[in-house]
């Protein structure tokens, strides 16, 4: 958060705008002066005004964790090189197509509602964006500067859960509607007449109150997490969800799993590192790299997915970035990008389109939060 610091000199006081914030291990503080201090002068109204430069000045001081970052070459992304379990066994591929955003904005009781992503046919080709990091880095700045001056958090949290939930679950094969998910969690009624699949919302919403209020990166914690989002819904099989970790191996488009007596240990392992990288690591690569991992141990039977994707977005709220949405409309690109980065030389496909989805995310919701 931010502050006005008040100086005086000479008996004047002088104002400035001052805003601390921490990355990666690191403190750091941002000072910009005002001038004289008046009596009608407001922070909110001073953010309004300066929202641009004050979002650049912090971008250039985050710029700089950035600039170990290798985009160019087959191999490390950026970060901590020695921390990319496997990458010696990852595949390069070429990069994927690039999504435009298309907003479609409708009217409801919060206000305008998160909007729908329609794809296009650009394509990078082989090449590599080198601006998308920086692009994501800067519009996360900014939307926790506009959150700030709007005090909307709340507001802006539900408007993300309408689209995260209906995204996460028609991923996984939901067919409810758009717009009886906003029902559900508007209202807590809807008209569709599959009940498992309104009963995989409500479940949802309980995990993402959860996830913000008292997950914990732990097995416990893990377990919890799954038993939320399945309690009470039956498999594409017709089955209850089992409890616990998985009995038997599973295999995921094509690609086997971690065997179920290596869930625990490769589970803990996985908890052991992100505490360990949680503060060397640039947050945006290790939720991804948590997801990838979590991914591949899959340790449930089924709902893997859906958990992978709470884990990860839990990581980015924890080193204060704003969750991102991977878009049903690219499900394929996303299980083909899981599956490359898992068995390729390197995870730069997977990286290559995480970064597209949270950019997409990130330019969205700012527009949703500027009209609000």
């Amino acid at each position: 958060m931010s502050y006005l610091g008040i100086k005086k000199v000479k008996g004047t006081e002088y104002v400035s705008y001052v805003k601390k914030f921490s990355l990666m291990g690191q403190s750091f503080r941002i000072h910009k002066h005002i001038g004289k201090n008046i009596s009608t002068l407001d922070k909110k109204e001073f953010m309004k005004r300066n929202l641009d430069s004050i979002s650049r000045m912090e971008f250039e001081i985050r710029k700089s964790l950035l600039e170990n970052l290798d985009i160019t070459s087959a191999g490390i992304l950026f970060g901590n090189p020695h921390r990319l379990v496997g990458a010696e066994k990852r595949k390069q591929i070429p990069a994927l197509s690039r999504w435009k955003l298309v907003s479609e904005r409708r009217s409801g009781a919060l206000g305008p509602q998160a909007p729908r992503m329609k794809p296009t046919d650009e394509s990078v080709g082989d090449s590599y964006n080198e601006k998308l990091l920086l692009d994501i880095e800067l519009m996360s700045i900014k939307i926790n500067n506009l959150l700030e001056i709007k005090e909307i958090k709340d507001a802006i949290v539900i408007e993300f859960t309408k689209e995260f939930i209906f995204n996460s679950n028609n991923i996984e094969g939901s067919k409810i509607p758009a717009i009886e998910v906003i029902k559900i969690i508007e209202t807590g009624s809807n008209k569709h007449q599959n009940l498992n699949e309104v009963k995989e919302v409500y479940n949802s919403i309980e995990a993402m109150n959860y996830l913000q209020k008292g997950f914990k990166f732990n097995i416990s914690s893990i377990k919890r997490l799954y038993y939320i989002l399945t309690s009470n819904l039956l498999m594409q099989n017709g089955e209850a969800y089992p409890r616990g970790f998985k009995k038997i191996a599973n295999v995921v488009n094509n690609m086997e799993t971690v065997p179920p007596h290596m869930v625990l240990p490769r589970l803990r392992d996985l908890l052991d590192r992100y505490k360990e990288d949680k503060f060397k690591i640039h947050p945006l690569k290790l939720a991804m790299d948590l997801h990838l991992d979590y991914e591949e141990i899959h340790p449930f039977m089924d709902g893997n997915g859906r958990t992978g994707r709470m884990l990860m977005n839990k990581v980015l709220l924890s080193h204060g970035y704003f969750p991102m949405i991977i878009h049903s409309v690219n499900s394929r690109a996303y299980f083909n990008s899981i599956s490359k980065g898992l068995s390729g030389k390197n995870r730069r496909t997977y990286y290559q389109f995480m970064l597209e989805q949270a950019r997409k995310t990130y330019h969205t919701f700012y527009s949703i939060i500027e009209d609000y």
